[in-house]
């Protein structure tokens, strides 16, 4: 019998379903390509037979039904001979023709061509996002039913972790469509239950302590004058057009960035409207779509130094996004390449740069000098959110990293950047 560190994962969940349902007294195992029930009676006799079902994680449902109507048929008195050829012959379930797996993916398949017709999912984030859930769904749509595919999926992520997380929204997205009488249904409601949205915490786990000192450690943020260095110490004089004007675009991608808090995948989406600048980019994913919004300078010298919004209108040239994707990773690998970069390593100012993280937010932007602020407004983390006027929390959750105090801008020069707060 396999230990449970090296079990197939739909074995241990069979394992344990088994010995819920009759006891730690039967316990299945492979013998010869055939599940083999071991049984433990109570005067301490063991004894063993094989079911005529194939060891695999395909049958795994059949494996388990089997052992617990064995289990009842010795404990009225059948011998364990008697059992197993009975249930062979009365109670194995038929197969149909086309397998759990297939049809399970073919539900999923038949989502992500709704959502993206409907306009709800992005074609670039499904085949990113929800591709990374696609390699591993693949491996475990065979399972017998709801609790079994989401808890086979998630074991191949450390517990309470994003990618565990958004793995498991996403197939349970899946799961509500699939179910839905409006859409065919794709699966059968009686044996696939849909979980609600924010239902899935059971499948998501909690953080291990180290995952969850990882994730809390504190992102050191660049100041305005390691900010002015970086930006001055871009070869946008050099000899070589090529990288001329490469340090040119990204000079103006990292100001963008800088004077109005972008991410990387925003940069290419900005436009200027009268005296004002909206970014237009817009995300859709199976949580909602988010909406064009007006930018707001963090630094209101800096727009008017560096000139912003006319270039801005008049398309001054920026870093052009690898096939529809943000920036994010040329970024990185721009500058990995800059001394200067690497010099602000050693001083605790090097930075994770990512668009999938709040990293990226506070890398260039100008929001981050707030933690060497004094308060001026004393507002703290939890009431953050009350000075919004959209209220909105996810916001306020993004801004953790900034300091103890949280200091509201609007009493400097007009609304505050951050949190749009006017006086």
């Amino acid at each position: 019998m396999p230990s449970r560190l090296h079990a197939e994962p739909w074995f241990l969940v069979m394992r344990d379903n088994i010995k819920d349902r009759v006891g730690a007294a039967y316990r299945v195992v492979q013998q010869s390509g055939k599940a083999r029930l071991d049984v433990r009676f109570a005067d301490g006799i063991r004894k063993s037979g094989t079911q005529p079902i194939p060891w695999d994680q395909e049958y795994s449902r059949e494996i388990e039904d089997a052992a617990v109507a064995i289990a009842g048929h010795v404990q009225n008195g059948r011998t364990l001979r008697e059992a197993i050829i009975e249930v062979a012959s009365t109670q194995l379930s038929l197969r149909v023709d086309a397998s759990t797996a297939t049809l399970v993916m073919q539900a999923w398949q038949s989502f992500g061509d709704a959502k993206r017709k409907d306009g709800e999912i992005e074609k670039n984030t499904w085949d990113e996002e929800y591709a990374n859930t696609e390699r591993v769904l693949v491996k475990v749509a065979g399972s017998n039913d709801t609790n079994q595919l989401l808890t086979l999926l998630g074991r191949h992520w450390p517990p309470g972790s994003r990618s565990r997380q958004q793995a498991v929204q996403h197939v349970a997205a899946m799961l509500r469509w699939a179910t839905d009488p409006a859409t065919g249904p794709a699966l059968d409601p009686e044996r696939w239950y849909a979980p609600p949205k924010g239902g899935v915490s059971r499948w998501i786990g909690g953080k291990s302590a180290e995952l969850h000192a990882k994730t809390a450690e504190p992102t050191v943020p660049l100041l305005d004058d390691e900010i002015l260095s970086l930006l001055a110490a871009l070869p946008v004089n050099h000899h070589h057009p090529r990288d001329r004007e490469a340090a040119r675009r990204w000079q103006f991608a990292f100001q963008l960035m800088a004077c109005y808090g972008l991410r990387p995948v925003e940069v290419n989406h900005v436009v200027a409207r009268g005296a004002h600048m909206w970014c237009t980019w817009v995300k859709k994913a199976g949580g909602g779509t988010t909406k064009p919004r007006r930018l707001y300078p963090l630094h209101r010298k800096w727009a008017e130094e560096w000139d912003l919004v006319e270039r801005v209108r008049r398309g001054d040239p920026l870093p052009r996004p690898p096939k529809s994707r943000g920036i994010d990773q040329p970024m990185r690998q721009y500058l990995e390449r800059r001394s200067v970069w690497a010099t602000m390593a050693p001083a605790g100012a090097r930075l994770r740069v990512s668009g999938m993280d709040t990293a990226t937010e506070v890398t260039f932007s100008t929001a981050s000098v707030i933690a060497s602020w004094p308060p001026r407004w004393g507002t703290q983390q939890k009431s953050t959110a009350r000075l919004m006027p959209c209220g909105s929390r996810s916001r306020a959750s993004r801004m953790r990293w900034l300091s103890p105090s949280f200091v509201c801008l609007a009493s400097l020069d007009g609304p505050c950047g951050i949190c749009r707060f006017s006086t």
